[in-house]
C-alpha cells in the first residue's frame, strides 16, 4: 500500500497525519517537509516514457465518515474503466 499524504502547514510532527505515521511496521517512511509542487515534480521523474499521468488532486478535513465515501466514489468511479487496456487507477491517501 502506498499512501501519498500532504499536510498543508509547515509543522514537524504534524497532529494531522499522526495516526498515519504511527502505524507500524513502516517498511520505508518518506515524510518530510515539502511543497506541492515539489511532491509534484517527483511523482512525475517516475513516469514511463511514452505514457502519461493525470493526477487529481483536493483536500479533505480527515474523518472516518469522509474516509468511507471518498472510497466508495473511487471505487464506484473506477468500475467503469476496468475495461481499457493498460489502464491504472489508484487512490491514495
Amino acid at each position: 500500500m502506498s499512501n501519498n499524504i500532504v499536510y498543508l502547514r509547515p509543522l514537524a510532527d504534524a497532529p494531522g497525519v499522526k495516526r498515519f505515521a504511527d502505524i507500524q511496521p513502516q517498511i520505508q517512511s518518506t515524510m518530510r517537509l515539502d511543497t506541492t509542487k515539489n511532491f509534484a515534480e517527483e511523482l512525475q521523474r517516475g513516469q514511463p516514457k511514452s505514457q502519461h499521468a493525470i493526477y487529481g488532486c483536493t483536500s479533505f478535513f480527515i474523518t472516518p465518515m469522509i474516509m468511507q465515501k471518498i472510497n466508495t466514489a473511487w471505487k464506484s468511479a473506477s468500475a467503469n474503466l476496468i475495461d481499457i487496456d493498460n489502464l491504472m487507477t489508484v487512490l491514495t491517501y
